[in-house]
This record gives structure tokens, sequence and C-alpha cells, in this order.
């Protein structure tokens, strides 16, 4: 593990990653990422792993510096943080996409 990459995910979850979604186990996960300074549990699914992506592609010490320094700045801003509500909210509602989009018709 790293201070800075894409935020691990089960392994379950494995299966139903696309090609372009994969790529974000290039690079060793990080208790900080790109899109939790960008939208943290806010962002769709979809647009977390695009910014993962979008770090695989321009990952360098400056762009780790920069997401280090956002990372506190939230803490102490306390900005973005979900409720558990939405948490779970959020939760469901990829679950479920999940479980459509895996319905052979």
């Amino acid at each position: 593990m790293s201070i800075v990459g894409p935020r691990p995910l089960v392994v379950e979850y494995l299966p139903y990653y696309t090609d372009e979604e994969r790529h974000r186990h290039d690079v060793r996960p990080g208790l900080t990422g790109y899109a939790q300074v960008c939208g943290r549990n806010y962002l769709t699914w979809e647009e977390r792993f695009e910014l993962d992506n979008e770090y695989i592609r321009s990952c360098s010490f400056k762009f780790d510096f920069k997401i280090i320094w956002l990372t506190v700045l939230q803490i102490f801003r306390r900005s973005n943080v979900a409720n558990v509500s939405d948490v779970k909210q959020i939760v469901m509602e990829h679950i479920f996409i999940i479980m459509v989009e895996n319905i052979d018709l």
C-alpha cells in the first residue's frame, strides 16, 4: 500500500470491471487518492474510476504532493464528508446497478 493511489476495492468486484477500470490495479492502492480529493463519496463509481485512471496516466511526485496537500485541506475543512445514510444509499445504488447490468435477458 502507498500513501497516494486509487483506494482499494473488494476483489469480488474484479469480474465487473471494464478493461479501462482494471488499470486502477496498475499502481499500488493508497490511503488517499485523486478521487477522494475530488468528491469522495459524492462521485459516481464511473467518475471515481475515471479520476483513478487520470491519476495513473499523470502519476508523478508533484501530483502526489498536490493530492496529499488537498487531503490535508479537506480534513481540516471537513469538506465532502458524507453522513452514514448518504454512504448507505450510494452503496445500495451501486449494488443495484451491478445486479441489473449482469442480468442475462
